[in-house]
């Protein structure tokens, strides 16, 4: 059985200028695109607490067996 890994985090796990033709994030090129079955949740520039809201959003929508934090600095906020 493939469990479903949800991947949360920001510039590495959104693969930050992965992209070499124009610098932008390409998460198909970050380390969750090599696990079966992963859902990238990453968002360049944000922090930890936004890790929060992303994890509510998608436990309400999607079914997630294991889910993955990779915090980043603990003083980086998005604020909205």
């Amino acid at each position: 059985m493939n469990k479903k890994i949800a991947f949360f985090g920001d510039s590495w796990v959104a693969g930050c200028e992965a992209n070499e033709v124009d610098g932008s994030d390409a998460p198909e090129y970050a380390f969750p695109s090599y696990f079966e079955n992963s859902m990238n949740y990453g968002v360049s520039s944000t922090g930890v607490p936004h890790l929060i809201d992303q994890f509510k959003t998608a436990v309400d929508k999607e079914q997630i067996d294991i889910a993955v934090f990779c915090l980043s600095e603990t003083g980086r906020f998005l604020y909205i």
